[in-house]
């Protein structure tokens, strides 16, 4: 039997320091677990929020936190809404993957991958979109 994946990664407005409205759903369903990162990722700026794509080099890191909520929950149908998963093109897809506790422990976490070219979009060298530049 498959375990439950009940912990999410979030990179963009649904961070604590991104004093963004959309943090308060999160944080009244979910227990912050810490900073954490994502390899082999990269993250672009796909209008005022950005988007993680998988990238093929394992230096690649994404910076974010992780959120431990109750599957039981309506959480995440919540989130899959506000991220825009619905539809024929969703504009992200909620997928599980490794991600690294600050202090090393890796998780499965739900990650919302941006679903539409990166091409044309500016990425994110630091890796962080609260602070794009380092």
């Amino acid at each position: 039997m498959a375990k439950t994946v009940d912990s999410l990664f979030v990179y963009g407005t649904l961070r604590r320091d991104a004093r963004h409205a959309s943090h308060a759903m999160l944080a009244r369903g979910a227990t912050l677990l810490g900073d954490a990162t994502l390899n082999g990722a990269a993250i672009y700026l796909v209008g005022e929020y950005p988007g993680v794509v998988p990238s093929d080099n394992q230096e690649d890191v994404v910076h974010g936190e992780v959120y431990r909520f109750d599957p039981k929950s309506d959480l995440l149908t919540l989130l899959d809404e506000y991220e825009g998963c619905l539809g024929p093109r969703p504009l992200y897809t909620r997928e599980p993957l490794p991600v690294t506790l600050a202090q090393g422990e890796t998780v499965t976490a739900w990650v919302y991958v941006y679903n539409h070219p990166v091409s044309k979009k500016s990425r994110i060298a630091s890796g962080d979109f609260l602070f794009p530049y380092g």
